[in-house]
């Protein structure tokens, strides 16, 4: 089956397409592109969280997402600090 394998690194996009036997998960995809589980531990198929156990079907998308930078609350809440 064919999936693609997609993540952003250093403000850039990377994508892989790869074949995989029939039957494979997330973390067989992963690892196929020489790809470690982020920290985070986020990854997902089409915008939505998997677990990396989860089968995959062929033409599906495995996104590898970055951990954040900052808490959105806090950014939030120091913003609207700033403004006068």
């Amino acid at each position: 089956m064919k999936v693609e394998v997609v993540m952003a690194v250093a403000g850039q996009v990377q994508c892989r397409a790869i074949e995989l036997a029939a039957g494979a998960c997330v973390a067989d995809a992963l690892a196929s592109v020489g790809i470690a589980v982020p920290d985070n531990g986020a990854v997902g198929v089409f915008g939505r969280l998997r677990a990396l156990d989860e089968r995959l079907a062929d033409g599906e998308r495995v996104e590898v997402y970055a951990p954040l930078k900052a808490d959105p609350k806090q950014a939030r809440r120091s913003r609207a600090r700033r403004r006068p």
